[in-house]
């Protein structure tokens, strides 16, 4: 009995010293239901991207997340850790804590991948470091998009370069093409470096490549340039197209860091300086296949001989008596040697006429590089238009590097007009095709043509044609009249023009928000609130045609004219891809002009589509801080009459509106005055305004957040909110916008890649870097109002917090809610254990005394049956 007692006691006291190993359980499992999961040593995960397909990269280990220093870290690097979170490849990396700064350990450092891992903890790696969150890696994986090259045994170089083929992508689990609609050298340069080339040598459209079979899943695909991966593009969306396989996009690409193939001899056949071009090779002398060899492939060929350039190419039928060494020639123009340049292998001798090259070499540079004529084109008008030249019998452009008022001065003189308007740039007459004969054109201004200016080698150049340069002779304009039709009022609707004395649409291809900008700009109203697509206003009619295809407006234009966009009436568009707008109603647009300055100049409000001035009648310094106000600035220095001024009497018009303003408002339309009427009155004194512009005070507020002290920054300048580019965004830029709305610098975040979602307006800031300290956003250094190379997808964010006491309230009563949370859960364990012990015990205890009454009772029938046999006895 004594035992059992021993042992049901012992059995009580080991649960209550297994209760703690039991309460780390419960811990653990609670844990992990919080959190959803519990993750595994050498884990990964990305944080602070767009989606969950990019971001920081952090490593579990020791039960803790941790980030991974950029030291060494590439794309290899980048592949496993995407493999690793299921994604088939990697697009991008990114370093210098793009991704923001991690707060923990930094766990790994020094990583090398070979590629052929499949968890990062596989790859070599140190777990020592000297690092800084600011070095903080990240990745950007392939989103169920991938691009490969395919080719067409019957096209250049039979298939056999891997560098090369039509462009085909993966998306939805299916390959498909990208049709040939706009696509740039911009567009090439961002899908060869997806596919890890260094960049592109060329593009082609039509099929060069062979047609493909299915889907085409792209078409008018836009890039900067700079973006990861073309799907970051803008373009309508997958498989949004009316294309056919024969307009398939292919392009060529360039290895990465290529090493040159060594320059092999070469020589004139029967000497002197024009013949049959001959190269050794394997020290055998063959001739050069005609195929594809252009003048520039001529011009390395006679620069390596020692010439100045080629002045003819022909070519003439093989007699067979030599090898053919080269065939399919292509050079980029800065090869030492023609073997350099890009060819079939040697003794490929597939030339499909059997003609082999002749050149004709000259050291006379008049003579190699002579007067070219000139014309316009991309315009209905005479005076205006992409300017080309005509050089090797083909029509090509010229590049707008360094383009500028002195060329095209010499253009419009060179074509029988005064002088020049304008120079423009960006394609503004449309995007041509075909050779870029010209780059970094520089012109003294007093030449006669073009050709006397100095210039590029003829076709040496690294541009695209959306860099096409025009000009605009003689100081005339086209404006095309513009009206919004099919909304509830004339502030919204279907964009129509006015051209050739008929109302016509204008297609959404490329259509966006800057172009509504520039549309309500030119019909008098302040600003944009929205552009739509897909007719989202109804329809033109069968019958009305479609006047303007690939919109590509800066929002600085006066008029829709002055944007990029195809010829008048080229388009490739039905009705139900009609245009529309909705404009602001409430507050006209303002300016300043007569100088050259923005920030001072007579004022003047568009009225009903005429731009008008203010008499000075009632005029004070309050209604002046307005106008500045609305313009961006922080107020007006000065107030004064234009005609006392040096920003001159504009054309008669003035609005007759009188304004009474207090000096707080932000619109002129928030001060008191009448309806605004557009009246001839030149005698008027007309009033002119001096801006702050040394000081701006630019606002600033957050957009897209699930609270007032989080999201996308956007900055108001110009009468226009716009977004801030990530580029350089970082901590410090954080504190100076939590600071100027009121909100605790302590602990802002800076966030990046449209976290908390992408933009429609301008974006006005890029590369800001402050120290922290600054009073407002525009004290800081940035790249200028507007100078940026961003896409929205990089709109910049902020997360504040509401307050450091708030926060520390927060923080407190996060853990004292955690704590009772443990200590509820400790109760509940303890209160069961202890009912589980008393139950034991009590049983115990009764089965102690059952035994002692069984004794007690044993002994008394013990005794009963002795007395019995006594008395027996």
């Amino acid at each position: 009995t004594q035992t059992s007692i021993k042992l049901n006691r012992s059995l009580a006291m080991n649960q209550l010293h297994t209760l703690p190993k039991i309460i780390i359980f419960l811990l653990t499992c609670s844990l992990a239901l919080v959190n959803g999961s519990y993750p595994s040593e050498g884990d990964v995960r990305l944080v602070g991207g767009a989606g969950p397909f990019e971001g920081r990269v952090e490593y579990y280990n020791s039960g803790e997340w941790g980030s991974v220093c950029d030291d060494l870290w590439n794309i290899t690097d980048a592949i496993v850790v995407c493999i690793q979170l299921g994604y088939p490849s990697a697009v991008a990396v990114s370093d210098r804590g793009a991704y923001g700064h991690a707060q923990g350990p930094i766990w790994l450092d020094g990583v090398t991948c070979n590629g052929s891992e499949t968890r990062l903890s596989e790859c070599n790696s140190s777990s020592k470091h000297d690092c800084s969150h600011f070095e903080d890696a990240g990745v950007v994986c392939s989103n169920d998009f991938l691009l490969r090259l395919v080719n067409s045994e019957q096209i250049l170089n039979q298939g056999q370069n891997v560098s090369e083929g039509r462009l085909e992508v993966y998306h939805g689990g299916v390959w498909g093409t990208v049709c040939d609609d706009g696509w740039s050298f911009q567009d090439a340069q961002v899908a060869c470096r997806e596919l890890g080339f260094s960049g592109a040598f060329e593009f082609t459209t039509g099929d060069l490549f062979g047609q493909g079979v299915g889907t085409i899943w792209m078409d008018q695909v836009s890039c900067r340039g700079y973006e990861p991966s073309i799907s970051q593009c803008s373009f309508p969306g997958w498989g949004i197209e009316n294309c056919e396989h024969s307009q398939d996009v292919g392009v060529i690409c360039v290895y990465p860091d290529i090493t040159l193939a060594p320059v092999l001899p070469l020589r004139i056949a029967g000497g002197g300086s024009s013949g049959l071009l001959e190269i050794s090779y394997n020290s055998t002398w063959g001739n050069v296949c005609a195929d594809l060899f252009t003048l520039d492939d001529a011009q390395i060929a006679c620069k390596q001989l020692g010439y100045v350039g080629a002045l003819n190419l022909s070519s003439s039928q093989s007699t067979g008596s030599n090898p053919i060494w080269l065939h399919n020639v292509i050079c980029r123009g800065l090869e030492s040697g023609l073997s350099q340049c890009i060819h079939n292998p040697f003794g490929d001798d597939n030339c499909v006429n059997g003609e082999i090259v002749s050149v004709e070499c000259s050291n006379d540079s008049q003579a190699v590089f002579s007067e070219f004529p000139i014309r316009l084109s991309g315009s209905d008008n005479a005076w205006e238009g992409r300017v080309e030249v005509f050089y090797d019998n083909t029509w090509g452009t010229v590049c707008d590097d360094a383009w500028d008022i002195l060329d095209a001065n010499v253009v419009c003189r060179e074509l029988g007009y005064r002088a020049a308007y304008r120079a423009t740039q960006l394609s503004n007459f449309g995007v041509a095709t075909g050779p870029i004969w010209l780059n970094d054109v520089e012109c003294v201004g007093s030449e006669d043509k073009l050709s006397d200016c100095s210039y590029d080698r003829l076709g040496l150049h690294s541009c695209g044609h959306e860099q096409d340069a025009s000009v605009v002779c003689e100081r005339k304009e086209v404006t095309l009249p513009v009206r919004l039709v099919g909304g509830a009022g004339t502030h919204e609707g279907r964009v129509e023009v006015l051209y050739d004395g008929t109302w016509g649409t204008v297609c959404d291809d490329s259509w966006n928000f800057l172009d509504a900008v520039v549309v309500c700009k030119q019909l008098g109203f302040s600003r944009a609130i929205a552009f739509l697509n897909f007719a989202a206003f109804g329809a033109g009619t069968a019958d009305q045609p479609i006047w303007l295809d690939q919109v590509r407006c800066n929002g600085s234009e006066a008029d829709l004219s002055q944007c990029t966009h195809n010829p008048i009436g080229s388009h490739d568009c039905l009705h139900r891809e009609d245009a529309s707008v909705v404009c602001s109603q409430d507050t006209p647009a303002v300016r300043l002009t007569g100088s050259a300055n923005a920030w001072e100049g007579r004022v003047e409000i568009q009225v009903d589509g005429v731009w008008g001035a203010i008499c000075d009648e009632e005029w004070t310094s309050a209604d002046a801080d307005v106008v500045c106000y609305q313009l961006g600035y922080s107020g007006a220095m000065s107030n004064e009459p234009a005609y006392e001024g040096e920003f001159g009497q504009g054309d008669g018009y003035v609005v007759q509106q009188n304004i009474i303003c207090q000096g707080n408002e932000t619109y002129l339309t928030d001060c008191s005055h009448e309806p605004f009427i557009s009246i001839y009155n030149p005698s008027c004194n007309q009033v002119a305004v001096v801006c702050n512009n040394y000081e701006l005070d630019v606002p600033v507020r957050l957009v897209g957040g699930d609270s007032s002290y989080s999201g996308r920054v956007e900055v108001y300048y110009s009468g226009l909110w716009g977004s801030v580019c990530d580029d350089d965004w970082s901590q410090p830029d954080a504190r100076v916008v939590c600071n100027m709305l009121g909100y605790s610098s302590s602990g802002a975040q800076a966030v990046s890649l449209a976290e908390f979602g992408e933009g429609i307006g301008p974006i006005w800031l890029d590369n800001v870097q402050c120290n922290g300290n600054e009073k407002e956003l525009a004290d800081c250094v940035h790249a200028g109002f507007s100078q940026n190379d961003c896409l929205h997808l990089e709109d910049a964010g902020v997360i504040c917090l509401t307050s450091v006491v708030e926060h520390n309230v927060g923080v407190t009563i996060g853990i004292v809610l955690s704590c009772l949370i443990l200590l509820l859960i400790v109760t509940v364990v303890v209160v069961v254990a202890l009912v589980l012990l008393l139950t034991r015990v009590k049983r115990s205890a009764g089965s102690e005394k059952n035994n002692k009454r069984s004794d007690s009772q044993r002994v008394m029938v013990n005794k009963a049956y002795n007395v019995s046999l006594i008395s027996n006895d």
